[in-house]
């Protein structure tokens, strides 16, 4: 019994029969290849090393590129035989050139280690031929050609896209050991990897039905005598960071106890930072007293080796979000005149080059579907984008600085857009449901910076507050207390996962809320990012403002009920130790605040 059985490990385009007097780089440099193949693989790779199998396979439609990069390109090779992986390297500027004087190419790296991981008994993909390609004297490009890892699925893929197999206890519980079992004895072998994350493990299914997992990606990994208790704990917190919000304690606690088991811990070793005997000092314990091994010491041990995962993860988190603001690998950065333009790295450039020229195409009558809002100051919109790949359905946004300050600091800081753009993807790393953005555009006008930002827009979706008015009335009592319930428990752990990662939404209401028009579907996605600020450490007061403007908002809605809100709150406040009763009161007291407040000026509440 196998535990899935995908056509396609990843997302795929095929590399297109070339017509005639057009060929592909890797092409016109395949003579040029000096290929090593590994013992034992010499049948497997006759077919393919010959001079005409790159343009035979091409033409025949067996090749299709998974990844590319300005750095490395990874293909798909589906032969009748079976089925191979190519990853091209290929390093520029003259540093590459002088370091592969004295260094061995990627494509050797990864063939070494992962014919030492398999000699140590870590399972890794099986390396067939090394291919490098010398100019001036040194190599400059290499290529490795592997075996693909049958019927299985990157980790995160697994964890994302298929709860329900996940829901099922038994399967739940064999993968989350199997994954600590794998981890255990990956690092008790002397393997060090420093991108750790869900992504690069494979799961697939031994003859017995049990997970069984690959590891792939072998550039960030050594091989080293011993693993340190620091690297350790780093690679731990870079996959729990892959995986946040989508366990539970009782599954770390599973993991953790099989990588115990893996690694050869007893119970109680490996504190991060600190011996037993210091966390005994720590709990007011003196010296010789009381048994290391009690449940109680096992307990605070285990809240401490999660509170280190947490704060491991937003370390990592904020690292990500400074190498995304500065332009990494996944950005692609655009000036265009006065237009200047971020966008992911997956869209075409000349198209996201051609939009940057004239950023007021995007509200074309001919995609154009429906505006949102329209305002001297903003403009929201729903369009079906034409690009070289399809139509993208995205919400498209514009909006300039309405009052002298803010055009003023907009000389010195992010615009709104930006702060859009930055913010969505923040949120996006951190497991907190927000539509992707795809590119935002500034444009520096006499009236300030005028920005346009595109997100992609769900099918089947609508704002909650649509859903309130449109759908809901037609429910029965008991579809309407359950959607209410799903959409409140939802809701209230994506709350507690913004605040406990430092943001909060000050504009925080029904209408800046989207949900699914499937009732079974319980996700939540956040809209309206201009109302979202990070902090250093999150104050009471924001968390606060931000339940009770939600609160208000309900209850205009005429959907907030005394139920409701102890069962948002309980939710919310889960784990925290906190009363809810007193959240409660701060939460009655700063709504009544705010529909005083906006009685004053005369403002609606929405």
């Amino acid at each position: 019994m196998r535990l899935l059985t995908p056509s396609n490990v990843a997302p795929a385009r095929r590399v297109g029969a070339a017509p005639v007097g057009c060929v592909t780089p890797l092409e016109t440099q395949w003579p040029l290849i000096a290929w090593q193949v590994e013992p034992g693989e010499t049948q497997s790779a006759s077919w393919f090393l010959s001079p005409t199998a790159w343009t035979n396979a091409i033409r025949q439609g067996e090749v299709s590129i998974v990844k590319t990069g300005p750095h490395r390109t990874v293909y798909r090779i589906q032969s009748a035989a079976s089925e191979f992986y190519l990853k091209h390297f290929h390093p520029t500027g003259i540093f590459n050139w002088f370091k592969h004087l004295f260094r061995t190419t990627r494509a050797e790296h990864e063939r070494d280690v992962a014919t030492e991981l398999n000699q140590r008994g870590v399972t890794t993909f099986r390396p067939i031929a090394v291919g490098t390609i010398r100019r001036h004297g040194s190599v400059c490009e290499s290529l490795l050609l592997s075996h693909a890892v049958q019927d299985a699925v990157p980790l995160d893929e697994l964890v994302r896209r298929l709860p329900d197999v996940l829901r099922r206890p038994t399967r739940r519980h064999e993968l989350i050991r199997a994954c600590g079992t794998f981890l255990g004895r990956m690092h008790a072998s002397g393997g060090d990897h420093w991108d750790l994350h869900a992504g690069n493990l494979l799961v697939g299914a031994t003859s017995s039905g049990s997970p069984q997992l690959t590891l792939i990606d072998l550039q960030a990994l050594r091989v080293v005598s011993a693993v340190c208790e620091s690297d350790r704990w780093r690679a731990l917190a870079t996959l729990h960071q892959s995986c946040v919000g989508r366990t539970t304690r009782s599954d770390r606690l599973r993991f953790w106890r099989a990588y115990q088991t893996a690694f050869g811990l007893r119970s109680g070793e490996d504190t991060p930072h600190s011996s037993m005997a210091l966390l005994a000092c720590t709990l007011g314990w003196p010296p010789g007293s009381g048994t290391l091994d009690s449940r109680e010491v096992e307990r605070e041990r285990l809240i401490r080796l999660e509170a280190e995962l947490a704060d491991r993860a937003i370390a990592g988190w904020n690292r990500a979000d400074r190498a995304w603001a500065r332009g990494n690998r996944h950005v692609k950065i655009l000036r265009v005149g006065a237009h200047r333009l971020r966008g992911l790295a997956t869209l075409s450039v000349d198209w996201l080059r051609e939009i940057a020229m004239s950023p007021e195409q995007l509200f074309a009558a001919d995609s154009l579907k429906r505006y949102c809002k329209q305002s001297a100051r903003c403009r929201v919109a729903l369009a079906q984008l034409p690009s070289p790949a399809g139509p993208i359905a995205a919400c498209v946004k514009s909006v300039i600085s309405k009052r002298w300050v803010a055009r003023i600091l907009s000389w010195g800081r992010w615009s709104l857009v930006r702060r859009s753009w930055e913010t969505g993807h923040a949120l996006r790393r951190r497991g907190i449901d927000t539509p992707r953005p795809l590119f935002c555009i500034e444009t520096r006008t006499s009236r300030g910076i005028r920005g346009y930002l595109a997100t992609e827009w769900l099918d089947d979706t609508r704002t909650a507050q649509q859903f309130v008015q449109e759908v809901l009335p037609d429910l029965s009592s008991a579809s309407r207390q359950e959607w209410l319930n799903n959409k409140s428990k939802r809701l209230a752990g994506q709350l507690r996962r913004l605040h406990d990662c430092g943001f909060d939404h000050r504009d925080l209401k029904l209408a800046n809320l989207l949900v699914s028009n499937a009732l079974n579907e319980s996700r939540v996605w956040l809209l309206d990012l201009d109302g979202v600020r990070s902090w250093k450490r999150l104050p009471r007061h924001r968390a606060v403002q931000n339940l009770s403007r939600l609160a208000v908002s309900c209850e205009v809605q005429g959907i907030d009920s005394q139920s409701t809100r102890l069962r948002f709150l309980k939710c919310y406040l889960a784990g925290s130790g906190e009363d809810w009763r007193v959240w409660w009161r701060l939460v009655e007291r700063s709504g009544e605040k705010k529909k005083v407040q906006n009685a004053r000026r005369g403002r609606p509440i929405s």
